[in-house]
Order: C-alpha cells, then sequence, then structure tokens
C-alpha cells in the first residue's frame, strides 16, 4: 500500500481508488477424501487437507462433509478443524476478498490497515488452532438457508456469513446476505460494525415489470482529506427502491 507524504495514510489516486502495488499470492497443497456412506438419502466423506501459504506459512485441515436429501430437500453440512501455522491464511480468498486484499488488519503494535499479504508478511503471528462450520439447506425446493462460521484462538479471530433465498411466492421475492470478519466471538455475531450486509425485496407488477426495495451496508472509502481515516475503508448502510424489468430466455 502506497501512503502520503507523511506516511500516516494511505495515498488515493485521482479516480478516489486506493494507490497500492500488486503481488501475486501462491497457494498449494494436498487434499485426500474418502467417501464412506454413499446412499440416495445421505452421503458422508471425511478428509484431510494439508496447504501452503508460500513464504509465508502452512496449514492442516481436518473434517467431514455430510449431506443428507429427504423429501425434495437437501441439506449439507461441513465441520472442519483446522491448526494454523504463524503465516498461513485458512481463508484467504473469501467472499470479502476484494475489500481485504487492500485493507485488512493493522499490525498489533497499531498503526494503519495494511494489505492482507502484507499483513500475514509482516506480523508476529504464532501457531493457532480454531473450527470452521459450514450449513446449506434447500428445503422442499422453496427455501435456501446457508452460512459459514469459523473462530481460532485470540482476540478477533471469527468470521461469518449467512444467506438466505425465497423464491417468488404471490410475485413477492425476498434475498438476503450478511458477513462479518475478524471479531471475538458469538457476542458480536449481528453487530453492524464493520459489516456487510444485502436484503432486498422483488414484487413482480405486471409481465417482465417489477417494483424492488433494497437495504445495504457495504464499504466506502473515505475522500475526505481532512477526515482522520481519510484513505480507509468505512461501512455506509443505503437504501434504495425503483423499478425494474427482467426477461428470461
Amino acid at each position: 500500500m502506497e501512503t502520503d507524504g507523511a506516511g500516516t495514510h494511505p495515498r488515493v489516486d485521482s479516480t478516489n481508488s486506493l494507490d497500492y502495488k500488486a503481488r501475486v499470492a501462491w497457494f498449494w497443497g494436498l487434499d485426500l477424501e474418502l467417501r464412506v456412506v454413499d446412499t440416495k438419502t445421505l452421503y458422508v466423506t471425511p478428509y484431510t487437507d494439508f496447504n501452503v501459504f508460500a513464504g509465508q506459512g502452512v496449514g492442516w485441515h481436518l473434517g467431514v462433509l455430510n449431506g443428507l436429501r429427504w423429501l425434495d430437500s437437501e441439506f449439507e453440512l461441513r465441520l472442519e478443524y483446522r491448526l494454523v501455522g504463524a503465516g498461513y491464511a485458512p481463508s484467504y480468498f473469501n467472499t470479502l476478498y476484494d475489500l481485504e486484499r487492500l485493507q485488512f488488519l493493522p499490525l498489533a503494535s497499531g498503526g494503519q490497515a495494511l494489505t492482507k499479504y502484507r499483513y500475514y508478511e509482516e506480523a508476529d503471528l504464532d501457531l493457532i488452532h480454531g473450527f470452521y462450520g459450514e450449513l446449506y439447506m434447500n428445503i422442499l425446493g422453496l427455501v435456501g438457508i446457508g452460512g459459514s462460521y469459523e473462530d481460532y484462538q485470540g482476540d478477533d479471530n471469527a468470521s461469518v456469513t449467512l444467506r438466505l433465498d425465497l423464491p417468488e411466492i404471490a410475485r413477492v421475492k425476498l434475498a438476503a446476505y450478511y458477513a462479518r470478519r475478524n471479531f471475538d466471538g458469538f457476542s458480536e455475531l449481528f453487530s453492524l460494525d464493520d459489516a456487510y450486509g444485502v436484503a432486498e425485496a422483488r414484487v413482480k407488477v405486471a409481465g417482465p415489470l417489477f417494483l424492488f426495495g433494497i437495504y445495504s451496508i457495504h464499504w466506502v472509502l473515505n475522500d475526505d482529506v481532512t477526515s482522520s481515516k481519510y484513505g480507509e475503508y468505512e461501512a455506509s448502510d443505503d437504501f434504495q427502491v425503483g423499478a425494474g424489468v427482467a426477461f428470461s430466455f
């Protein structure tokens, strides 16, 4: 990340984007799995992964993927134990990567938030362990619910994603998505500080015409040069209503 002349704030270019130098993050790994149960209604697959974040650290994952198909519904549950070596990132490429790659976390000594690559390159990290869980449910083809949660030793090492999809029923379609990273356990799960979320309602009017309402919590770059947060991403909420058309082919 490039900084201003004083070296205290990220530098913003003429298009109001952070100025940074691109680097390549290399990962490689070995995955082994064995499906021990495989029927029309149930499958169980234990697995293990050994992964390397080149030049940074290594990690080991041990888990089981379970699936159940029943009454036109599908349920899938993944439970995973993770051993995280110093400098290893178990979820480096995640749903918030476009933000985190530019502004992730500050070092323990303080200062501005670093790019994700630079944080893992410079932070003084220890060997830790934790768990990851992922659940997806498709109920009767009418409701889709899914999400993931991970937590590791130490402060601010938890992350969550949640998703809900309701297909069009009585001309109304609903969808919602929520994500939060680097918080401290279940007590902060639904705090809107540093969160990302979208909730949408769409009402079909006639033919291809529909009305919609969208509430979102997203990240925007602070471009106020007088602010102490200049050059940093901050959470901001927004609400929109409107009309649109959709065609299917």
